[in-house]
């Protein structure tokens, strides 16, 4: 009886260890991440930590835009849905746009696959002059995601 659980206790403790080292690895191996970053020259791009990144651009003249394209990379072994998209909805100054490389827009419920690397696009026009004094203009963009099942 002893010899049986002693082996079980170190069947449980190999297990435990296992658990715990796979809990472990770097985020970039089990968190889906952003990478190969390309843009307009009027866009700054700062703080890239590889889940996250900001930036700033410069919009003077009805016309201007700013484009900026960028990698998610879901290298995790399970897939990826986009939970909550936070995207400002056009109004009658500025337009904004978040797409594949296709041109299909992005969309809460989209799949992004396990091993599956997918080319986003987000673009904001300058489509009219802006007539409202306190006009708060904010770009910002925010995607959560969640495992599917």
């Amino acid at each position: 009886m002893t010899k049986l659980l002693n082996r079980i206790l170190f069947i449980l403790l190999i297990m435990i260890s296992i658990v715990i080292s796979y809990n472990n690895k770097s985020d970039k191996n089990n968190d889906i991440y952003y990478d190969n970053f390309k843009y307009t020259n009027n866009v700054n791009l700062s703080n890239i930590d590889g889940t996250n990144f900001d930036y700033s651009a410069t919009l003077n003249e009805v016309g201007d835009y700013y484009e900026i394209d960028f990698d998610v990379i879901n290298p995790t072994p399970y897939d990826i849905e986009i939970d909550q998209l936070d995207i400002h909805k056009d109004d009658n100054y500025i337009q904004y746009r978040l797409a594949y490389q296709d041109g299909e827009l992005v969309n809460e419920g989209d799949t992004i696959k396990n091993g599956e690397t997918k080319t986003l696009r987000y673009i904001v026009l300058y489509k009219n002059e802006v007539l409202i004094d306190n006009y708060d203009f904010d770009s910002s963009f925010n995607i959560n995601y969640k495992q599917t099942f």
